[in-house]
């Protein structure tokens, strides 16, 4: 292969496209505020999940830059382009330079304010990755605020206030996936020795993890379930749906597949790919879906 074919191939290696499902978090309000209906908050969402992959790209490259040395040592992670020298630092971050401009001028012609939160994702990712990741169960808490903010963007994008119970909930099932990769990291590198790899690592144990993961776990089926059952208009632009309580014991059964994933099978290392790659969880989310589209858009 060309070297120019393998450096563009290490490039969309390290952009993570297989993350980029993460910044379907965009679409939430847009589904619960019932604006899928309109084609200029459908076209405003989709290009608000374009713009925030291109940042989250920028946060990949730079964290990957920041953890070089320590990707080295990881089992997984030295088979990356930075560690493996299949891509070089400089041309990384030229990269990462462009896609954060692009990605700048666009958001500043689609809103100011969804700009502004595309900054702020950036920056706390960016402190993330040189300082706050060395801070424990900070750590954990600045990955959450990333899946708020995107929830945040693309309320902004369309012009829709959103559900505070939802904005709750994101939080805590975003904290429940930090805390099982940090979990699986651990067992994954061995107690003992994790700290060699991320020196935040020998601040945990799986037992205290344990107790983090079930606080989180019981937050996100409570906040999930109090928003489908709560009758105030105030907390939400969609209005109340009685109907969404049947969508409750598929969010609790993805919550305890994944935990199963995570404790009997010892996954759950990389939530993306875990999430796509498990057919029940993939079921699940797809019932889920069909629900909350059936009771938010034909239930009245």
């Amino acid at each position: 292969m060309p070297s120019w074919r393998k450096k563009t191939a290490a490039i969309a290696e390290i952009a993570r496209p297989k993350q980029w499902v993460k910044n379907a978090f965009v679409f939430a309000p847009l589904i619960f505020a019932r604006e899928f209906g309109h084609a200029g908050s459908v076209v405003k969402a989709f290009l608000a999940f374009a713009l925030f992959c291109l940042y989250s790209s920028c946060v990949y490259m730079i964290n990957d830059i920041a953890d070089l040395d320590r990707d080295r040592l990881h089992p997984d992670k030295r088979q990356r382009p930075l560690p493996s020298g299949r891509l070089d630092v400089a041309t990384a971050l030229a990269v990462c330079v462009i896609l954060f401009l692009a990605a700048s001028g666009a958001s500043a012609w689609l809103s100011l304010s969804f700009l502004l939160v595309g900054w702020l994702y950036v920056a706390t990712n960016i402190l993330y990755s040189l300082w706050w990741k060395t801070v424990v169960i900070l750590d954990g808490m600045i990955i959450a605020l990333g899946f708020v903010l995107r929830t945040y963007a693309g309320a902004v994008v369309i012009g829709v206030s959103f559900s505070d119970w939802l904005y709750i909930c994101a939080i805590f099932v975003s904290l429940f996936l930090a805390f099982c990769k940090r979990r699986h990291e651990i067992l994954l590198l061995g107690e003992e020795n994790a700290g060699n790899h991320r020196a935040i690592l020998q601040e945990y144990s799986t037992a205290f993890l344990d107790q983090i993961i079930c606080i989180v776990t019981a937050g996100a089926a409570v906040t999930y379930s109090l928003y489908c059952i709560d009758p105030n208009p105030e907390h939400g632009s969609a209005g109340y749906h009685p109907g969404m309580k049947y969508s409750i014991p598929f969010v609790l059964y993805g919550l305890f597949r994944y935990l199963f994933l995570a404790y009997r099978k010892e996954e759950g290392g990389n939530p993306t790919e875990l999430l796509l790659s498990d057919r029940p969880l993939l079921v699940n989310g797809f019932l889920w879906t069909i629900v909350v589209f059936w009771v938010v858009y034909l239930g009245e």
